[in-house]
């Protein structure tokens, strides 16, 4: 299959690789990709298949651009087996660190592991998985398809649902650190529009 979709899988590296196009203040999605047309379910598969293959970088400051390096050895991130494909990349850079995804989920190319949330989240991911299944779930549907209002208002919520009930499995709700607007990218964080 990877062999018979080898250009649909250059076009979607080739995509997030691109840098992002503003226009006039409004931001232009560059060869935006339908993943919920008619070929969504070939998209999640190549998406799953690039988490496993490739060591993606994101970078933020030049526009979310994710760059693609062949993973040499079978490294093998079990936990991202939990998650739908979501595109999980390292920081490009410190300042790329601070943010967790774009806030817009249209926009959203990919989670920023090493954002201490997330660091959190994947440290966690299985024991919550195991006993707070739907937490889980609404934290994965938001990272997903919220926007960051959205996942910020969500995440609070569970938050506070984890506080009350880890202490029944030993889950280190303490640890988890507090998010807000600020841990979200958008175009508006590196240029201003001056109109």
């Amino acid at each position: 299959m990877i062999q018979n979709q080898g250009d649909f899988t250059k076009e979607i590296m080739q995509s997030y690789q691109m840098r992002w196009e503003l226009r006039g203040c409004g931001l232009e999605h560059v060869d935006a990709i339908d993943s919920y047309g008619e070929k969504h379910i070939l998209y999640m598969y190549v998406m799953a298949c690039l988490q496993d293959n490739y060591l993606m970088t994101i970078n933020y400051e030049k526009g979310q651009i994710i760059t693609f390096a062949e993973k040499k050895n079978a490294e093998s991130e079990e936990v991202y087996d939990i998650f739908p494909p979501m595109m999980f990349c390292k920081a490009a850079s410190e300042k790329s660190r601070k943010y967790i995804c774009h806030a817009d989920s249209y926009w959203r190319r990919g989670v920023t592991v090493d954002h201490p949330f997330i660091v959190w989240l994947l440290e966690n991911a299985i024991q919550i998985n195991r006993h707070f299944e739907r937490q889980f779930q609404q934290i994965v549907e938001c990272l997903r398809t919220g926007d960051a209002k959205q996942i910020v208002q969500e995440y609070n919520i569970i938050r506070e649902q984890l506080s009350s009930l880890s202490n029944y499995h030993g889950l280190d709700v303490r640890s988890l650190p507090q998010i807000s607007i600020d841990d979200f990218w958008s175009e508006k964080n590196e240029e201003e529009c001056p109109f």
